[in-house]
């Protein structure tokens, strides 16, 4: 999640820097050259730097030919196959093991903001690597879910809240006609968690106020 000011990006397995340069044929020293980066920044990605300021993010993007929403896509696969192959160990030796992933995804994967294109881009990456793991995970009866979430009220939605106070109150963007809460994704993810949506393997679960109910 990118934050405000001069922070980068957290929570993420930046290991996948390793492939990048193999796939390219580039040394840490041809990659500090192209991005203009020094190599030891370059190496502690590589050895999986969880958090990597923006500007990084933006000259590794571009030496490697990718887009931000394609960097993030290949980063968040990292750090979810990861979890998941530890998951099928934990069933394989115990069989009572009951985990589940919950990917928490947006609206943009499906609905376009033409101002926000690499962030429509990521989310419907997470959308389909959601399904992905899905499908894996289904013979361990390890279930995956998606979130995708509308308007919540956060620290991201923050620039925008008179934006979206205006939209809200005035027309009728959405059919329960208040901002959605932290609380309300932290609620379903609960209950996913507990087991109480069983039968739905790789479900979309849209936390949205309907924002995205088809209406006449």
């Amino acid at each position: 999640m990118a934050k405000n000011g001069d922070s980068g990006m957290d929570r993420y397995n930046f290991s996948v820097m390793r492939d990048l340069c193999k796939r390219a044929g580039m040394t840490i020293v041809d990659l500090s050259e192209r991005a203009g980066i020094s190599p030891a920044v370059i190496s502690k990605l590589e050895r999986n730097q969880t958090t990597v300021e923006l500007k990084t993010l933006f000259r590794l993007e571009r030496a490697f030919g990718l887009t931000a929403s394609e960097m993030l896509v290949l980063v968040e696969s990292r750090t979810a196959q990861a979890c998941v192959n530890w998951m099928v160990e934990q069933k394989k030796s115990d069989d009572s093991f009951g985990g589940c992933i919950i990917n928490v995804g947006s609206i943009s994967a499906t609905i376009v903001f033409p101002n926000r294109g690499d962030y429509c881009i990521s989310k419907a990456g997470l959308g389909m690597m959601s399904l992905l793991f899905a499908a894996r995970l289904g013979e361990f009866s390890v279930p995956v879910y998606e979130i995708s979430s509308g308007i919540i009220k956060t620290d991201m939605t923050a620039g925008v809240t008179s934006k979206y106070d205006n939209l809200i109150d005035n027309t009728e963007l959405l059919v329960e006609k208040r901002w959605g809460l932290p609380e309300d994704i932290g609620k379903r993810s609960a209950a996913m968690a507990r087991g109480d949506m069983p039968y739905t393997p790789g479900q979309a679960i849209y936390v949205d106020g309907g924002l995205t109910m088809n209406r006449l």
